[in-house]
């Protein structure tokens, strides 16, 4: 069932947006246009790994063994598979850190990684304060592993799954856009992303997760995609080459004027269409729901 709805979707993304048609993998660089989708290609079919996305040098101020056991203090070191701390300008003398531990084996020959396609991956993350000469000091962060789900019921962007919850499989990088939610504070952002493979091509779609300091917690409270990268192999050639039809889309999130509980209001612009979502705070929810 799982095959006939992902095939269903593909053929609607070649309907809705505009589809790129190359005549082999070799052409597929220049077809794609945005840095999501070329970070993908680089990490799935270059084998070029990206420059420490999360920040996994740790500052001098910190070792390994202190972080995790503040990131997270129930799971063993020997289970983490990533650490990283990356500067908050946007706060200051803030600092976002994550850590991921593995449920099951860890693959060291992959060390350090952040992805899962079991769904045996515990993912932390914190906020800690450092200024130059003492000691830092934990600001807020996640008591309890993330649990991400992905709806797209108000999205424009394929999914190549269900409208079902989605659990994702790689967590890709910090997002330090200004996300000012209230008068006073930033949201940091953290990119999620799941795949899908199929024969002689493939598919990743990345999330935007924002998270809120409230008080020493670190709150979810806006989840929403952000962008749709698809390939779909077609014709074969007499040399052995293949046509692939390529299609992206993107959406930005803009934060408004306008303000609802103490919130102001986010707007998901799509750039390859004329889609607008407008979300606003819901104070009961303690999270940002389509208006």
């Amino acid at each position: 069932m799982r095959k006939i709805i992902l095939l269903t979707i593909l053929t609607m993304v070649q309907i809705l947006a505009k589809e790129t048609t190359i005549h082999s993998l070799g052409e597929i660089d220049n077809a794609v246009k945005y840095s999501e989708g070329k970070a993908f290609l680089d990490d799935q079919l270059h084998g070029i790994e990206s420059k420490s996305p999360f920040g996994t040098e740790l500052p001098s101020w910190i070792d390994t063994q202190e972080l995790s056991a503040l990131i997270a203090p129930k799971e063993s070191i020997e289970k983490n598979t990533l650490l990283g701390i990356k500067s908050w300008r946007k706060q200051t003398h803030s600092y976002v850190a994550i850590g991921c531990y593995s449920a099951n084996k860890v693959y060291k020959k992959e060390l350090p990684y952040c992805h899962s396609y079991n769904g045996d991956l515990n993912v932390y993350l914190a906020v800690l304060e450092h200024k130059k000469g003492k000691k830092y000091r934990l600001k807020s962060k996640t008591f309890e592993p993330l649990d991400i789900k992905i709806n797209y019921k108000n999205s424009q962007l394929p999914s190549g799954a269900s409208e079902e919850d989605i659990t994702p499989t790689n967590y890709v990088k910090f997002d330090f856009a200004p996300y000012k939610i209230t008068k006073d504070s930033y949201a940091f952002g953290l990119r999620v992303a799941f795949l899908e493979a199929y024969s002689g091509g493939g598919a990743n779609f990345e999330t935007l997760v924002l998270f809120e300091q409230q008080g020493d917690k670190l709150v979810q409270i806006f989840i929403e995609p952000m962008y749709s990268f698809v390939n779909i192999a077609g014709e074969w050639h007499d040399d052995g080459t293949r046509d692939h039809d390529i299609t992206e889309e993107k959406n930005i999130v803009i934060v408004q004027k306008h303000m609802t509980n103490g919130h102001y209001d986010l707007k998901v612009k799509g750039l390859d269409s004329k889609f607008t979502k407008i979300f606003i705070f819901d104070k009961q929810k303690n999270y940002y729901v389509a208006k």
